[in-house]
This record gives structure tokens, sequence and C-alpha cells, in this order.
């Protein structure tokens, strides 16, 4: 959502609706509608800064993102490392031109 890249749903967070506001889904199955952001803090503040969770989750304009919520994803990217999931795509390395 904030980087728009692809990535395995295990390195992504994912935020879920519940009634008129949002919440962490840290199992990654509660039923809902859910929207996914991958774990990095530029990512995060796109997304924050544009909207994007509120018309992801479809939620009324304007509904702010709990502190709660914040302070548990940015938690999470500061503890995210490849044994949790998050990190890195495995793969996905860097392609540099030969001349």
């Amino acid at each position: 959502m904030g980087c728009r890249e692809t990535r395995s749903q295990g390195q992504l967070i994912r935020l879920r609706r519940i009634g008129e506001t949002l919440d962490v889904d840290a199992g990654g199955g509660a039923a809902g509608r859910g929207a996914y952001i991958c774990a990095k803090m530029e990512c995060w503040e796109a997304a924050r800064r544009r909207q994007a969770l509120q018309r992801a989750l479809r939620l009324p304009t304007g509904v702010p993102v709990p502190e709660r919520v914040a302070g548990l994803v940015a938690g999470m990217i500061s503890h995210s490392a490849p044994e949790t999931g998050w990190g890195p795509v495995q793969g996905q390395e860097e392609v540099q031109s030969q001349s």
C-alpha cells in the first residue's frame, strides 16, 4: 500500500476494519476487511499521509488511525527481521548492469 512492491503475505503487516475503526491483525487470519502494508517505516508513513488505509478498508472519510494501532505497527516495523517473516524479499537482489 505504501511502496506498492510485491511481497509474500508473510512479509506484510495486516490491518483490518472493525466497525468504524481499524486494528492490527497479528495472526493474519481474522475475519473482516483487511489491508496489507510492508514492514518499512517509509511505507507506513506514506500510507498514513495519503489516507490509503482508510480507502483500502472503506472507512468513512476523516477516520484517523488510532494511536494504539500506530504504536503497534511502528513496534512491529522496528522489530522486523527475516526470522519473523518480515524484511527484504528473498531472491530480489538488485540487478547491476555490466558495461
